[in-house]
């Protein structure tokens, strides 16, 4: 009788482990770039074309691979990096198991070009298993340099008039599917060359899985701007579909590679994280409060130069800043922990994205108290910018009828306290400015404003109102978005919004995946009230801004837009929903956000006046009704 269990054929089981170390095209050009870092390369040039599905190419400048060690190169657990168990405990290279070449070749059409250092021109020899479909003269062909390049198997080879020529001191490999098709000499530079053509070409099925090439090409941006956040004192170019989207040249330290890679504004907001512990040096940078991210995309953390993800130090980053970060954000940084090779284990992931620590507690505690430390200081103050010389009083303060009134006066000597409030306040003032909603009908003394009656803001959050017998608790932030999330939609596919042109047009830098997200999006960007176009390189001028009173600084506005949104279309979202989805979010009233009763009335008046008003664009309730039969059920009336 058959057993049930096989044993699986080598081929098989090769391409399995493949799919464990290629995931997609960013994994290739990971395990590619970490090879070109372990060998000693200052200078690593990325190309690729159609998301790096049909073309990935890495250049370096580093030892290159011996001739007899090419083939090897390709083999399974074949690596220069380790030799024995002891060393796994200590590893000082990003790579180490050498899975990553025979794992990529066995997916894609390969070429290697490479050239050791200091190579030595001799015969070359073939000890390597080809292609057995071939016959004896195909193989020999295979074996053949091309016709521009001297024959391998010769010694110095005679010109012309019988003089020798030096051979040729590079050596050239091609493999297809894991099968090596043939290895030559040809000339090259000191250092490696490896393309890989048609990923996924021999499984069609891992193909279906992968996102547009747009996503992917996203991918491999934010890859090597990591890899040069973690090595500014080498050179990162890349290439995408024939231009050049990054080119950075060697740094002096991290601070000027920031400049490099975020734009030389960013320096005045980050402070220098510098902690030694017995077991641990923390260096880095940490962005100051008032420039608070969406998302943890902009929070690069690194043990020993290898990015990792760590839940536990990404918490003991975000507690450190305690009660500095607005509600619902996550810090700027980049963080380095150096500690000894032997106390932390990098063998524990198959993509080696996360690392074990033999104390994970003492690295909590360590880096939490790097970074209050570092937060602690006299310059960690919010600064407002844009704040204009208007001076704003409260006449009154009463439940229904006070206003906020505005007049026109010259700067006074404020102090920060004073500055603050005096922006919460002109804030609140013009929160609801310019937004299509009717006009409030003038009220009589007394008479309640008009809309919903009886409203309440709770925690400065939620909003409370009595209709027809119930309670009902709005989400202010939610509510808002569904209006914003409606009309944006309407600006960005029937009638485009107004601009509020600027007085002093902005000049800013992007980071090279918000410039690549913000060339994808420009013109739905321009349809919501941005007047905004390149500017040279990564460089963007901002003339004109969405007219949002909640707008003080449109050039953080707009990269809070743009790195949401990335976020969005990298989870396969629809680019008009998630356009607007992304202006709803960040122009949004947000919870905190103190509401007079005539904002609250207004904000009740836009939200029903939406085609979907019970939800905001994420799915959440914008508000919820608690009847009185259930208020009496839970005091037990009767």
């Amino acid at each position: 009788m058959p057993t049930k269990i096989k044993i699986l054929p080598p081929e098989l089981v090769n391409k399995i482990a493949a799919g464990e170390v290629v995931e997609r095209p960013v994994s290739v050009v990971k395990e590619l770039v970490e090879n070109s870092i372990d060998a000693e390369a200052t200078d690593i040039s990325v190309e690729i074309k159609y998301g790096g599905l049909k073309y990935i190419r890495v250049v370096d400048n580093g030892c290159g691979i011996d001739k007899e060690d090419v083939g090897l190169a390709f083999t399974h657990h074949a690596t220069s990096k380790i030799s024995s168990f002891a060393e796994l405990s200590r590893i000082l290279t990003l790579g180490f198991r050498g899975e990553a070449l025979p794992s990529i070749a066995l997916v894609s059409q390969v070429e290697v070009v490479t050239k050791p250092r200091s190579f030595s021109p001799s015969p070359l020899s073939f000890p390597y298993p080809t292609d057995p479909s071939k016959d004896e003269g195909e193989e020999d062909a295979a074996r053949t340099a091309p016709t521009n390049s001297p024959s391998p198997q010769s010694s110095p080879i005679k010109g012309e008039e019988g003089a020798s020529r030096p051979l040729p001191t590079g050596v050239q490999l091609k493999i297809e599917g894991g099968r090596i098709k043939s290895i030559s000499e040809i000339g090259a530079p000191e250092g490696t060359s490896i393309t890989v053509r048609e990923l996924f070409y021999n499984t069609p099925a891992r193909r279906k899985f992968l996102k547009s090439p747009n996503s992917e090409t996203r991918q491999i941006i934010e890859r090597i701007t990591t890899f040069a956040l973690a090595f500014p004192q080498i050179s990162f170019k890349l290439k995408v579909d024939g231009k050049e989207v990054l080119n950075l040249q060697k740094a002096d330290g991290l601070k000027q590679r920031i400049g490099q890679i975020f734009g030389s504004q960013i320096l005045k907001q980050i402070l220098e994280l510098d902690c030694d512990y017995d077991v641990v040096q923390i260096k880095g940078f940490l962005g100051k409060p008032e420039i608070a991210k969406a998302s943890r995309a902009e929070l690069y953390l690194f043990v020993n130069q290898r990015n990792i993800f760590s839940k536990a130090l990404y918490h003991a980053i975000v507690t450190g800043y305690k009660d500095l970060l607005p509600r619902g954000k996550f810090p700027w940084g980049i963080v380095y922990l150096s500690l000894p090779p032997d106390t932390v284990d990098v063998n524990v992931h198959p993509a080696k994205k996360e690392v074990r620590f033999s104390n994970e507690k003492q690295m909590y505690e360590f880096l939490y108290s790097a970074v209050y430390k570092t937060l602690n200081t006299g310059l960690v103050m919010p600064i407002y910018t844009d704040l204009k010389e208007r001076i704003v009083t409260s006449d009154t303060e009463t439940h229904g009828d006070a206003s906020l009134q505005i007049r026109e006066g010259s700067p006074g000597y404020f102090t920060e306290k004073d500055k603050i409030q005096s922006f919460q306040q002109e804030f609140l003032a013009e929160v609801f400015k310019g937004m299509k909603v009717s006009p409030i009908k003038e009220k009589k003394a007394g008479e309640p404003a008009a809309g919903v009656a009886n409203l309440w803001q709770l925690s400065n959050m939620y909003i409370l109102a009595q209709v027809k017998g119930s309670l009902v608790v709005m989400d202010q932030h939610a509510a808002h978005e569904r209006v914003l999330y409606e009309e944006a939609v309407r600006n960005l596919t029937i009638e485009k919004a107004s601009s509020q042109h600027l007085l002093f047009p902005i000049v800013t830098e992007l980071s090279p995946s918000e410039f690549m997200t913000f060339e994808e999006n420009d013109e739905l960007i321009n349809k919501l009230g941005f007047e905004v176009k390149p500017f040279g390189g990564r460089s963007i001028l901002i003339s004109g801004v969405p007219p949002l009173p909640k707008i003080q600084n449109g050039e953080v506005f707009l990269k809070d837009i743009l790195v949401d949104l990335e976020e969005r279309l990298k989870a396969g979202g629809e680019k008009v929903k998630s356009v607007a989805a992304s202006f709803a979010c960040k122009g949004a009233i947000k919870a905190g956000d103190k509401l007079s009763l005539e904002e609250m009335n207004s904000l009740f008046d836009q939200l029903f006046a939406t085609k979907e008003p019970y939800s905001c664009p994420h799915g959440r309730p914008t508000l919820i009704r608690i009847p009185i039969e259930e208020l009496n059920k839970r005091f037990e009336r009767s």
